[in-house]
């Protein structure tokens, strides 16, 4: 399986039918009348010290199957463990006209679909610090948390005093969820805290809040990501031209799903890849 990154490419690499490319806007002129395989636009391109919203990722393998999606994402399964990994496609309204653009052996797509063989199971890494011990949900509305044990939600969160970007996970679950807003200190939203509205959490469940931190170790492989602000404005300056073995995937500004959600700024989901 040949896996590889290119930042700020200037020549192109040959391609076949077993080949995918996922690039960014920068590129699509370079790529979309060369790729004969699937050619989808992403945000951003991992690569060793982060990720380059100037970049392309080229995966070429024998028994690739791609096919167009019907949404504007782009999943990457395996064929034997059946785990798969999305993320949305950027939103190309303003380069191409499209919501999405992407390519399936010439034809026009919303998405892609990819499925390799002996990728095993993909591992997740997060950058979170948890910061509080584990605590029981005792009102719950939807998304909206009112108390945890005997306080306040938010008043708990405020003791803390934990800035911006916090999170929540629950006990024996994967699932991460952004705390998005959190009650005045008066009124009848008081001590209310505002989860993501896709995760609704109940009653009885045991939760703790986490900051989202900036350390990330190196990855190889199949890699998908949230897209991480700070380390983008690095790689903006950066211009020459290198090419990465071992090293395909997105990064989206929207977060990835792996059986939930994810949003964490710097998570990575990545299948290991040994050349």
């Amino acid at each position: 399986m040949h896996l590889r990154t290119i930042v700020s490419p200037s020549v192109w690499p040959a391609t076949t039918h077993a080949t995918v490319v996922l690039c960014t806007q920068r590129l699509l002129p370079l790529v979309a009348e060369e790729c004969r395989g699937g050619v989808c636009i992403v945000d951003a391109v991992p690569t060793r010290s982060g990720f380059s919203t100037n970049a392309l990722a080229l995966l070429q393998h024998p028994q690739l199957r791609v096919e167009g999606h019907e949404r504007a994402e782009v999943t990457v399964s395996s064929s034997e463990e059946g785990a798969s990994c999305t993320v949305h496609a950027a939103n190309t309204v303003f380069s191409t006209g499209q919501v999405s653009t992407a390519l399936c052996h010439g034809q026009r797509a919303p998405g892609l679909r990819i499925q390799l063989p002996g990728l095993g199971k993909p591992r997740m890494t997060m950058p979170l610090q948890q910061i509080s011990d584990w605590q029981r949900i005792t009102d719950v509305q939807g998304n909206i948390i009112a108390m945890l044990g005997d306080s306040p939600a938010a008043k708990t969160l405020n003791e803390l005093q934990p800035g911006t970007d916090v999170y929540v996970r629950f006990k024996g679950k994967e699932d991460t969820v952004r705390v998005i807003a959190g009650g005045g200190e008066w009124g009848h939203r008081a001590g209310l805290l505002a989860l993501d509205d896709d995760y609704a959490p109940a009653c009885g469940e045991e939760m703790s809040f986490f900051l989202a931190g900036k350390g990330r170790e190196e990855v190889r492989g199949v890699v998908f990501g949230v897209e991480d602000t700070e380390r983008q404005e690095q790689e903006e300056t950066e211009e020459e031209e290198r090419a990465e073995e071992g090293l395909f995937g997105a990064i989206s500004r929207k977060g990835l799903f792996y059986g939930s959600w994810c949003r964490v700024p710097g998570a990575r989901l990545a299948w290991s890849h040994d050349r």
